[in-house]
This record gives structure tokens, sequence and C-alpha cells, in this order.
């Protein structure tokens, strides 16, 4: 799919996946729209980009009234909207479960389950002769266990089935597809605990992780090739942290 002089939202943006992937799409020659929660964040990314219609936007991607401002905004500066990347994540933190906050774990699944959703749905409502893709950033802890974090792993898991409901309903024009990347090197590991990164975390940072930027190629791909209802899980390559291991599930 051609990308170049469209626009597309990043939710998470001023993330690491978030920002990585905006990056990449500013090379090929989009314009994007960062949505996030941390100004500062996000404007850091901003000053990375390549030149574009690029913006940022303040908004709580698990409320339907800003989820939907996001597009309106677009629709009235005329943007040709050629997608979404729903990066937008967070952990529950503080004590494993089940000692973790009840409201935290709630903003759990609202942001990175309902968010996705919303967005999602948006992205589908929206007209334009140029296709619309829509990349939905899950976790592998959509599909086997995270004891410490099992309100995460749930809303992951929703992200997932999400995603390939979305892709089976055939929406004329739409590609729907999702990435489940392992461990991502990130400063979101360092909200994992009740001060910094969580003790049954910290062994594992030892050890190689993914990059942002490996997650973002991933994204990438999935955004500009013809992939619908596909999910990709993302591992590191243990013999070679180089290379990423990618599963179609």
């Amino acid at each position: 799919m051609e990308i170049a002089g469209r626009t597309v939202v990043i939710t998470g943006g001023g993330g690491g996946i978030g920002g990585a992937v905006a990056v990449r799409l500013a090379e090929r020659g989009a314009s994007v729209v960062l949505v996030d929660r941390d100004e500062v964040a996000a404007k850091g990314v901003l000053g990375q980009l390549a030149p574009g219609s690029h913006l940022f936007i303040d908004a709580d991607v698990s409320d339907p009234q800003q989820a939907t401002a996001i597009f309106d905004l677009m629709s009235s500066e005329g943007r040709d909207f050629a997608g979404v990347v729903n990066a937008a994540g967070i952990v529950s933190g503080g004590s494993p479960w089940p000692a973790s906050d009840l409201a935290r774990m709630r903003t759990v699944i609202d942001v990175n389950a309902a968010g996705t959703v919303l967005l999602s749905t948006l992205a589908a409502r929206q007209s334009g002769t140029g296709g619309r893709v829509v990349v939905n950033v899950a976790s592998a802890a959509a599909v086997r266990p995270h004891p410490p974090d099992p309100a995460y792993a749930a809303s992951k898991a929703g992200v997932l089935a999400f995603t390939r409901s979305a892709a089976a309903a055939a929406v004329p024009g739409l590609r729907v597809n999702a990435v489940l990347p392992g461990v991502v090197r990130t400063r979101m590991l360092d909200s994992t605990g009740t001060d910094g990164v969580a003790p049954w975390l910290a062994p594992r940072l030892e050890q190689p992780l993914l990059t942002a930027e490996q997650v973002a190629a991933a994204i990438l791909e999935l955004v500009e090739g013809d992939q619908n209802g596909e999910s990709w899980s993302l591992e590191l390559d243990k013999s070679n942290p180089d290379r990423v291991v990618r599963r179609v599930l």
C-alpha cells in the first residue's frame, strides 16, 4: 500500500515502539499523527521525523469522545487517511497479581484493549480510495501465561481476538493485522515494578531483548504490504540476537 503523502495515526506515538514506527513511516513519505498523553516524549519524536505534516494530539484513546475527535480533526484538515498503528500500552506495575491495584488493572484493560477497539473501529469507518490499514501491537503475553500481570495478558489477548474478528469482517478497503512481540527494551519496562523495574523482570533484562526498531520493521511491512488477518509472533533468535524470528499464528 502506498503511504507517501498520506496520514497514519500512531497511538503511543511518544513511546519506544510508536516512536520507532513514526520514524520509519516518515522516512517513507507519510505524515504521522502522534497520539500520546506524554507531550514531552511525543514532541521529542516529532523532532526526529523527516519533513511532513506531522501532528501531536494529547488524547485518552480509551475515551470514545477523545478518540472520535482525532478523526474529526483529520477530516477537517482534509488529510488522506491511510491507517492507524495501535501501539499505546501500559502495564499494571506495582505489586504482582493478585496484589495489583484494582483501578490500575482496569485502566490497563481500557487503554490496551478498549483503546485498540475504538481507534480500529473509527479507522474502519473512514473513506478513501487508497486503502486503509490497522496494525495492532499485542504481545507474546496474549498467547502464553504472564503470572505477574494477568490484566496485561488479558488486554493483549483481547487485542489479538479483536484483530482476527475485525479482519474477518472483510470491510472493503480495510486490512487488519497484529504483531505479538516478546519483551522489548523500552521505557515501559521501568514501570513494571513499584519503583522501577520489577524484581521478577530484572534477570530477563540481562539477556538480549527485542528493540523497538526491530518491532517497527515488522509493523512497516504490515502497513505497506497486502496482508489481512495476520498475527506475527516476534522473538529474538537465541543464537543470533540480530535476527528476529517471525512466526505467523
